[in-house]
């Protein structure tokens, strides 16, 4: 039965892929087009607001399922190298988590890259005169090391076998994580 499901995740996994990349390039028209007849100045400042919060939610969610693939692998691997003996029900559930978790793995880390471009594009209407503040810093910064995450992942699309590329991948996951929480505990500050 698991391999019948491995079998139907590969399948997919393409399609996937596809799906997410078109996504990702939606979301840059719709950026170069509001650059070129600035339709969001038609939304008033609350709307804006709501709405940047609403695309910050659905690109954490996105986020938060491309992280917990990497979660439930090394809960894996310790499981396997430890002989660590588990509950049947949650080694059953990870056994058959990791496979549905990998294959949709790239495509929606490529959908959290994008839908949190569009965020970052949304909250950049709320700046007067593109003055940066530190929220908007910390923003950028956690958007680029998300892009750099799905560069390395690019990378490692095409040279799978790559172990340094690999590390660096994780590492930068870690990174994100933490830049997340400096941005998130900025804004929370801000908004006070």
């Amino acid at each position: 039965m698991l391999m019948k499901i491995r079998t139907l995740f590969q399948w997919f996994y393409l399609r996937f892929v596809h799906t997410s990349v078109i996504f990702f390039l939606i979301a840059a028209a719709v950026i170069f087009s509001d650059l070129s007849f600035r339709w969001m100045n038609q939304l008033g400042p609350d709307s804006l607001k709501d709405a940047g919060q609403e695309v910050a939610g659905a690109g954490l969610i996105f986020a938060g399922i491309a992280l917990a693939y990497y979660i439930f692998r090394t809960l894996l691997v310790f499981i396997r190298n430890n002989n660590a003996v588990a509950y049947p029900w949650l080694n059953h559930g990870i056994k058959g988590g990791v496979p549905l978790l990998r294959s949709i793995h790239p495509t929606i880390g490529i959908l959290a890259l994008a839908v949190l471009m569009l965020h970052g594009y949304i909250e950049s209407y709320k700046l007067n005169d593109l003055a940066l503040n530190i929220a908007t810093i910390s923003g950028i910064i956690t958007l680029t090391i998300l892009f750099c995450i799905g560069l390395l992942g690019f990378l490692l699309y095409r040279d799978p076998k790559s172990m340094f590329i690999r590390s660096i991948h994780r590492l930068a996951a870690f990174v994100l994580v933490c830049s997340f929480a400096v941005h998130r505990a900025i804004v929370f500050l801000a908004a006070s």
